[in-house]
């Protein structure tokens, strides 16, 4: 709950319910401005890490097969990778669609940024796997793509459209993309093609 001090009356709060927000008081300071106080966050629902957790496992597990394994099943591997990247992509884009049409059923009034992330980094990788040879490429594309949306991520929590806690969980997840494209890079085949 999200609790402020109009200026002016003493240290008591009066309620303004956002979602996500860690409460915060404003102590009075004659007609002036107060400092605000951040409370504790909410904690971490413990669904959301295991849906952090199924999310992170198979990029932890393709990159760790590259290291691990040698011959017809590095490209299986690899390919699969790169499947579940552009799936994850998508994913994450009806995250982000869920967050604006939920924000706006609140009463939020919605920057068109909101409904254009939901798509652009989906399209970013089905263009890099269609459009590009060097595999060099791909990866950077994919990378990209995985980055702006956890900025629009943060974002979201910064402006009240996404839960507090989520910022937590979605580190975790691309810290383990960063892994994925860090090795993935490392053991790239020479092209698409060959």
């Amino acid at each position: 709950m999200v609790q402020r001090l109009q200026p002016g009356r003493g240290d008591a709060c009066h309620p303004r319910r956002r979602r996500g927000h860690p409460a915060r008081c404003r102590p009075g300071a004659g007609h002036g401005a107060g400092v605000e106080r951040p409370g504790p966050v909410d904690p971490t629902p413990p669904g959301a890490w295991l849906a952090t957790a199924c999310a992170a496992a198979p990029f932890v597990a393709t990159a760790g097969g590259l290291w691990l394994l040698e011959g017809a099943w590095r490209d299986y591997l690899y390919l699969t990778g790169l499947n579940y990247a552009l799936a994850s992509l998508g994913f994450l884009g009806a995250l982000h669609l869920g967050l604006a049409l939920a924000a706006t059923r609140r009463g939020f009034r919605q920057h068109r940024f909101w409904w254009a992330v939901p798509f652009l980094p989906a399209v970013a990788g089905l263009a890099a796997l269609a459009g590009f040879v060097d595999y060099f490429w791909v990866i950077m594309l994919f990378l990209g793509a995985f980055l702006a949306s956890h900025a629009a991520d943060l974002r979201a929590v910064r402006e009240g459209v996404a839960p507090a806690w989520y910022r937590t969980v979605r580190k975790w997840v691309t810290a383990a993309v960063l892994f994925w494209a860090g090795t993935f890079l490392v053991h790239a085949p020479i092209s698409v093609a060959g």
